[in-house]
């Protein structure tokens, strides 16, 4: 992580929006800190071809998989391997919170532009299956040219509602069995991997569920510094009150249907990249209070900390990545 003193495209402070400031404030955050640190570029690489693109400016030391800063003249090649995930170390982080492991189902409740979705789907491997959920169909499209060029084994994408999304994982059967299933919506895309066999709708729901909610984004450094006068315009609209509280009541619902779409004895993790309390450790302590005989909140082990913590925060002036707010509850009867 290195000091800069403006960065590119950043306004200066005078001409931030008066919005934006003010909520800061409220945050507890200092606009300084949109000025006074920058992170490198990361990318997660599974295989053994790390030594080959990574530039010699080290690994990430707080991330289970193999991440590293790249320059951004190696952005090019990295795109095109389908090994390389280029994201923040923050956001691979998330994915190795919620632990995916082969064999099991994953849903992602906001999964463009997609970069974790297929991170998760590698790391289920073809006996597993990734579930993607987004309420825009431009940005699933991203999402699903991202998918084919990370070679996911079986995904599904859906252009729906998270906090209404009801359908089960796709379970692949031996070549024997009939299979069956209608969905009750078309997926927007279904890989070519789930028409070798027969396949069914599962009557479980899912291992394990990923809500990456919609937030303001503040957390996101990089965003804010290149941020132009659409984006700002679009921002400020975010910060109303009555647009704050709408989102309030969105990631809740969101919460609540991830939870709901997760089998007993299985994880949900909820992340967002705002600094705000209200959107991050308020939403999950209401959602703990209402689900209290149902659900758990996991105290994370992580290496950013000595001792295993019920709620990670990366901050960019410590740990030298975006921000990222991250819990994990565990659901342990119906």
């Amino acid at each position: 992580m290195g000091c800069i003193s403006t960065p590119v495209g950043m306004l200066p402070i005078e001409k931030i929006p008066k919005e934006f400031l003010d909520f800061l404030t409220e945050t507890g955050v200092d606009i300084n800190v949109y000025y006074e640190y920058s992170h490198g570029n990361c990318v997660t690489i599974l295989g053994d071809d790390a030594d080959a693109v990574r530039d010699g400016t080290g690994l990430v030391p707080w991330v289970p998989y193999p991440t590293y800063y790249y320059k951004l003249a190696n952005q090019e090649k990295l795109s095109q391997d389908s090994n390389c995930f280029s994201m923040d170390a923050a956001s691979a982080l998330a994915v190795a919170i919620l632990d995916p492991q082969p064999g099991e189902h994953v849903l992602d409740l906001c999964c463009a532009p997609g970069m974790k979705l297929s991170l998760i789907g590698r790391l289920v491997g073809l006996e597993g299956s990734v579930t993607g959920v987004d309420i825009s169909k431009s940005r699933l499209s991203v999402c699903r040219s991202i998918v084919k060029a990370k070679k996911v084994g079986r995904c599904r994408l859906f252009c729906a509602d998270g906090t209404l999304f009801d359908i089960p994982p796709l379970l692949v059967l031996d070549r024997e069995s009939r299979g069956s299933h209608s969905h009750r919506e078309k997926p927007f895309y279904q890989s070519t991997a789930f028409n070798r066999f027969p396949v069914k709708l599962s009557e479980e729901w899912y291992d394990k569920v990923l809500v990456d909610a919609q937030c303001t984004h503040d957390g996101s450094i990089k965003h804010i510094q290149k941020a132009d006068e659409k984006t700002w315009s679009v921002l400020k609209d975010q910060l109303s009150l009555d647009a704050l509280e709408k989102l309030y009541r969105l990631q809740l619902a969101l919460l609540k249907n991830g939870f709901a779409k997760c089998r007993v004895g299985g994880y949900v993790v909820y992340s967002t990249c705002s600094f705000s309390r209200k959107q991050n450790e308020d939403i999950v302590e209401l959602f703990l209070k209402e689900h209290e005989e149902k659900a758990k909140l996991v105290d994370i082990e992580c290496k950013l900390f000595d001792t295993p913590q019920p709620f990670v925060r990366v901050d960019p002036r410590i740990h030298g990545a975006g921000f990222l707010f991250v819990a994990k509850i565990f659901k342990k009867c119906n």
